[in-house]
């Protein structure tokens, strides 16, 4: 069962990065060896869309990296990229996430 955290919403945005200032959102989640992993989207002031990474012992308070996980690159990615989403195939982690455009 699952019971939504009295600290709902655990991410918020980080007024001290810009890549991440606007919105935090969209979390990818995977549990394992005791840490909680979150992929999310991150919006900076450019509007543009990264994937960061964040990671927490207790499911609630969480340690982010300081910089994205993953950037837009190419045209095909030039507005951002978002909505990670993770599984693990036998020992493999496979992340994908959609692409944003014009």
């Amino acid at each position: 069962m699952f019971i939504r955290s009295k600290r709902n919403p655990i991410l918020k945005p980080n007024k001290k990065q810009s890549w991440q200032s606007r919105k935090v959102y969209n979390a990818a989640a995977l549990y394992e060896n005791n840490k909680y992993h979150l992929f999310y989207r991150a919006v900076g002031k450019d509007w543009l869309s990264r994937i960061g990474y964040a990671v927490s012992t207790d499911g609630e308070t969480y340690r982010r990296d300081r910089a994205p996980k993953f950037l837009p690159r190419g045209l095909l990615e030039s507005r951002g990229v978002e909505d990670p989403r993770i599984s693990k195939i036998n020992d493999k982690y496979y992340l994908t996430y959609t692409v944003y455009n014009r």
